[in-house]
């Protein structure tokens, strides 16, 4: 994603209290439709930034090597007040024994 140091896109940080929603099975995803907010939340995230291709999400997770966080694993998400979207995951990061970083690309 960077080049030279630079990122290809601006990023934005969230408001205080802002979550991201995740759904780990996608098959649920053409079961709701993008403008209600019915969506089955597997886990809840901190947003640390976001850009208009996608997020950089913190999560605590107790398994020491969760398939679900895997680079290449799709995901629904519902950023702040965005309609849930489908997202893959990029990159992880273990910061400690329970928080992880995770990079996301929106695919929708």
């Amino acid at each position: 994603m960077e080049q030279n140091g630079l990122r290809k896109h601006i990023r934005f940080y969230p408001e205080p209290m802002e979550i991201a929603l995740i759904d780990t099975n996608t098959e649920r995803y053409h079961k709701f439709n993008k403008t209600t907010p019915d969506m089955i939340t597997d886990y809840i995230a901190l947003i640390e930034n976001e850009s208009h291709t996608g997020a950089s999400l913190v999560l605590i997770i107790k398994d020491e090597n969760p398939d679900f966080i895997k680079t290449g694993t799709n995901w629904i998400v519902k950023i702040g007040e965005l309609a849930p979207m489908r997202a893959e995951v990029k990159w992880n990061q273990r910061i400690d024994d329970v928080i992880v970083k995770v990079g996301v690309t929106f695919i929708d």
